[in-house]
């Protein structure tokens, strides 16, 4: 593929808003080439992040925590999976975000919690 449209490929994945069949037009790029495309920037871009690790929070800082379980189930149809627990954290004022995989969530009462408290 020529540079020119590597390019403008990245720079539509890079919009917010691009859907791949929004790419493949403007790109003019075939369905199984914007897929692995598209696969191989997330791949780059989650490398990184898991290379340059951030520490959230410090003096007054305030970071924000959030869980979210994640799975596939279209329509309401198909087998049932487990899922996955995504812990999330972002620093307010800075917006430095890390987001984690859990393998098990131990139940914490976060609303009884002290606002000091470290777990």
């Amino acid at each position: 593929m020529p540079l020119g449209k590597i390019v403008e490929l990245i720079y539509w994945w890079a919009d917010i808003d691009a859907k791949q069949t929004v790419i493949m037009k403007q790109v003019g790029i075939a369905t199984e080439c914007i897929v692995n495309w598209c696969n191989y920037l997330r791949d780059i871009c989650a490398m990184w992040s898991i290379d340059h690790l951030i520490q959230l929070g410090g003096n007054g800082a305030i970071v924000e925590i959030d869980e979210s379980k994640f799975m596939h189930r279209k329509y309401h149809r198909g087998c049932w999976t487990e899922g996955h627990w995504v812990l999330g954290l972002i620093e307010r004022g800075t917006l430095n975000t890390v987001l984690a995989t859990l393998q098990w969530i131990q139940e914490i009462d976060f609303c009884a919690a002290q606002p000091n408290q470290h777990f």
